[in-house]
């Protein structure tokens, strides 16, 4: 199954190529990131360098819960829409609750309330409108499903730092903290 795409041409080849060889395996591999110089490694005219984040995770159902319905959400639940997984996306805003297609959407004003209701293996993201939303969501996820088999944030190295902080100041056990991947 193949959605979306990275930019065509020898790039994406490459990337599907390097994608393959993980499916291929038939293994569960560490996370790898991957930079490619496109001249040297790829053969492009254009210069520059791209880098991507191979993950493979070995299941064929995945439980997937997004928290926030924002332009990121949107798109990232178009392409998993055409996955085998079952994509739940939970946001206090129901006009963005509305524009989401193929996935379970679930308005609710409080959506860290929602936590305890997924099943706690499940993959969470969070994607919200900022850390004051995404920290209590977190908190949550740590008290239902600290075993949890993903966990991420969107926002950068210097947000992942303040949040882990903030975490770990609130008595977030270690562990969950340390899986927890931001930027994702």
């Amino acid at each position: 199954l193949s959605a979306g795409t990275v930019g065509g041409g020898k790039v994406e080849m490459a990337a599907i190529k390097k994608a393959q060889a993980i499916l291929d395996s038939h293994s569960q591999i560490a996370p790898e990131l991957v930079t490619w110089n496109l001249q040297q490694d790829i053969g492009m005219s254009c210069g520059g360098e791209v880098s991507f984040l191979f993950e493979h995770f070995m299941l064929t159902h995945w439980p997937i819960v997004i928290f926030g319905a924002g332009h990121v959400a949107q798109a990232l639940t178009r392409v998993l829409s055409k996955l085998n997984c079952h994509v739940t996306c939970v946001d206090s805003r129901e006009e963005w609750i509305t524009k989401l297609e193929g996935v379970n959407s679930l308005y609710h004003p409080i959506p860290k309330d929602t936590v305890t209701s997924f099943n706690p293996k499940s993959y969470f993201m969070c994607m919200t409108m900022g850390h004051a939303h995404d920290v209590p969501i977190l908190i949550e996820i740590a008290k239902h499903a600290p075993d949890c088999p993903y966990v991420g944030v969107i926002g950068s190295d210097i947000k992942g730092q303040k949040i882990k902080k903030e975490l770990t100041e609130l008595g977030v056990n270690k562990s969950f903290i340390d899986k927890l991947r931001v930027p994702m």
